[in-house]
């Protein structure tokens, strides 16, 4: 599961290749390097001639920990009068932009801890105060 995970991770953006950095073992862009697409002859990773970088402190850090994510939102409407979805569905595209909406809503991207409090606070806004509805959920690598 873990290196499955780390192969979507690889294909997703920066991977860093610092094989000094003390912190590269819980570092999922380190770790997700072997994973990195090897087609493109141009990648995106993480410049190791950066101070930042170096210091021990990377910006870029991102911890080889699993969060609680949600994916999908298919069913997220099914028990909302119609003026409740409308209004929630127009305010989250506005907060979220349409492209990226729509991929959350699809579960091509994850919904972590963060953005599902906003969307409950959108909701809530609304007037609905009944349980949150996602296609699933589960522990994944975030960065």
């Amino acid at each position: 599961m873990k290196e499955q995970q780390l192969k979507a991770l690889g294909h997703q953006g920066p991977v860093c290749y610092n094989n000094q950095c003390p912190r590269r073992e819980q570092c999922l862009r380190w770790l997700a390097n072997g994973y990195a697409n090897e087609k493109p002859l141009v990648l995106s990773v993480v410049n190791i001639q950066n101070a930042e970088v170096n210091s021990g402190n990377c910006p870029l850090f991102a911890a080889d920990k699993t969060v609680t994510v949600w994916r999908g939102m298919t069913r997220f409407y099914h028990d909302m009068p119609h003026h409740t979805e409308l209004a929630i569905k127009e305010h989250l595209i506005r907060n979220l932009t349409r492209t990226r909406y729509y991929k959350l809503r699809k579960g091509e991207l994850p919904i972590n801890a963060t953005l599902r409090a906003d969307i409950e606070r959108v909701c809530r806004q609304h007037g609905w105060t009944e349980p949150l509805v996602f296609d699933s959920t589960g522990e994944e690598y975030l960065w």
